[in-house]
Formats: structure tokens, sequence, C-alpha cells
């Protein structure tokens, strides 16, 4: 007979794959590590939340209205659903500041590139961005906008700059000293 393969291991493509939180009721008045949170009820329900390298949170529900005060299974499944949730939203969010700083990489990398073939003008367009984002500060705008600002004039003044010399390179016309 053949030999058996083996099962190829389950490929993990999101963090819930790996760890699904288990959301749990506990007794927060005659338990002491829920001391903090008594004020949240006597039945709170806790679930972790996950992160890449384990728990980077805990979710909490408590106070439940109406005539029962206990929480349900129901409710602890729904509180699970929604610390899940937060894990991808705050993985995203991780991933969307990694690509935003390789994006501003790349900007940094291509305009030193840029202001890197003339010894005059080096640092010029990193002066003028600062100074654009001074300005945008002095007219109230937010940090994002700030941002926004000097990012748009660093690339533009050091594209701009860059036309310019290559459009002087290629002159028809002969200089005269």
């Amino acid at each position: 007979s053949p030999p058996k393969k083996k099962a190829a291991p389950k490929k993990q493509t999101a963090i819930t794959d790996s760890f699904k939180p288990m959301a749990k009721v506990v007794d927060s008045d005659s338990d002491p590590r829920f001391e903090s949170i008594r004020d949240c009820g006597s039945s709170v329900i806790v679930c972790p939340i996950a992160g890449d390298h384990g728990t980077i949170g805990v979710l909490y529900a408590g106070k439940k209205q109406g005539g029962d005060e206990t929480a349900s299974s129901i409710e602890a499944k729904l509180v699970g659903a929604a610390a899940e949730h937060v894990s991808v939203f705050l993985r995203n969010a991780s991933m969307y500041e990694n690509l935003d700083a390789m994006f501003l990489g790349t900007v940094q990398g291509m305009v030193s590139a840029i202001d890197a073939k003339d010894p005059y003008t080096c640092g010029h367009s990193q002066r003028v961005s600062w100074l654009a984002g001074r300005l945008a500060a002095a007219y109230g705008w937010d940090e994002a906008g700030i941002r926004r600002v000097e990012l748009a004039v660093h690339v533009d003044h050091a594209v701009d700059s860059s036309i310019q010399l290559l459009n002087f390179i290629d002159s028809p016309q002969k200089l005269i000293f």
C-alpha cells in the first residue's frame, strides 16, 4: 500500500483562527481578582481581547438591568463576539499604521534621492515642508491636516525641483557666464 500523506498544517488566516476568546460570567463579589470592577454588579461577563502575541485587554460587561441580574450564556456569547470585533479592529489599525509608516518611508527615500543630486539644494524640500506645516499650525489646522500639508508640500516641492532641473539640463539654450 502507498505511504500515507501527512495532513498539511492548517494555515492561520486571522487572529481569531488561533485564539477564540472565551467570555466567562464571574461573581465579582466573591472573586478577589475582580475587586476593581465590583461597581459593575455581582454578575459580570469578562472576555479577553486578543492581540498578535496574546491578550492585550479585557472587555467587561455588567450592571444588567431588569428582574434577573445574572448574566446568561447568550449574553456571554455576545460579549465574546464583541471582543473578537475589537481584536480585529485593533489589528487592522496596527496594520494601517505599519502601511502608513512604509508609505512615509518610501516618500522620504524618494525625496532624499532627488535632493542628493545637488548638494546646494539638499534638505531644501524638508525645510519648505516644515515651514508649510508651521503655517498650517498657525492657521489652527489639526495634527492630521498639518501632516497632510507637510507631506504634500514635501513631495510636490521635491518633484517640481527635479523637473525644473531636468528642464534646465535639457534646455537647447547655451549658458553664457
